[in-house]
C-alpha cells in the first residue's frame, strides 16, 4: 500500500470489549466474499479463545422452504449466509426465548437455536417470521485468538 492509501484508509475506530451479543462491522475496504460490508453477531467468545459469530446482513437466494421439506407456510422466508464455515448447517436466531425449548440466550431478548420442530410449528402456524427469527447457513469461526489479532488490526 503506498502513502497515500495508508493516510486514506487509516480510519480510526472506536475500540470497545468484545462480548457475547455484540455485533462486529467489518472494516469498510475489506474484499473478501463473505465478510465485505458484514455485521456479526458474536456467538461466543472469550479472549484467546476460540470464537463464533454469524453474519446479519448477507442474503441468499434461498428461502426456508427450499431446504426444508415440511414448511407450509406460503410466505417465502429468507435465508442468510452466517459465514464460511458450516455451510450445509441451518442456524436460527430469534427473540422467541423459552417459546423454543432449548434455546441458548446469546444476549438479552436474543437466542440461538433451539428444539428446530418448535421452530417449524411455530413458523408453520403463520406466526410472525419478520422481526422474530431469522435463518442462516453456516457461521463465521475464528481459531484461538485470531478474533482478538482482527480486531487490534481493525479488520
Amino acid at each position: 500500500m503506498n502513502k497515500i492509501d495508508s493516510l486514506l484508509f487509516n480510519i480510526d475506530l472506536p475500540k470497545g470489549v468484545p462480548c457475547r451479543g455484540a455485533l462486529l462491522v467489518a472494516e469498510p475496504f475489506l474484499k473478501e466474499k463473505y465478510f465485505n460490508h458484514a455485521v456479526i453477531c458474536l456467538i461466543d467468545y472469550e479472549i484467546g479463545e476460540t470464537s463464533m459469530g454469524i453474519v446479519m446482513n448477507k442474503m441468499t437466494n434461498y428461502t426456508l422452504s427450499d431446504l426444508i421439506s415440511t414448511v407450509t407456510r406460503k410466505e417465502p422466508i429468507p435465508i442468510y449466509c452466517g459465514g464460511p464455515m458450516s455451510c450445509d448447517r441451518l442456524y436460527f436466531i430469534h427473540t422467541l426465548g423459552d417459546i423454543i425449548p432449548g434455546a441458548r440466550c446469546i444476549c438479552p431478548g436474543l437466542y440461538i437455536g433451539g428444539d428446530f420442530n418448535s421452530m417449524l410449528d411455530y413458523v408453520n402456524s403463520d406466526y410472525p417470521v419478520e422481526g422474530t427469527i431469522r435463518f442462516y447457513l453456516g457461521y463465521s469461526g475464528w481459531g484461538i485468538g485470531q478474533l482478538d489479532e482482527e480486531l487490534k488490526d481493525n479488520v
